[in-house]
């Protein structure tokens, strides 16, 4: 005798990884696939954006040390100077 198939015991209850069944619609909660090179990209992207963040942190730095230096009427640092 051939089992009845329901909501609950159907081929999609468990039967695929990140599908399953709730009210009687079928639920994806899969992972988004992503290419390896999209992967690399936004790695890529990344990178540069943290760089770029690095850069305006150093000038910000640099900006605050060189204003110091003038408000206390030293010499601004030689590494500082424009050459």
């Amino acid at each position: 005798m051939k089992k009845r198939l329901g909501l609950y015991n159907s081929v999609y209850s468990g039967g695929m990884d990140g599908l399953g069944v709730s009210k009687g619609r079928l639920i994806n909660s899969r992972h988004e696939c992503e290419s390896g090179i999209s992967k690399m990209a936004k790695a890529r992207a990344m990178e540069k954006r943290e760089k770029k963040v690095s850069m305006i942190a150093d000038g910000v730095m640099r900006a605050e040390m060189m204003e110091m230096a003038i408000e206390s009427g030293g010499m601004i640092p030689i590494m500082l100077r424009k050459k």
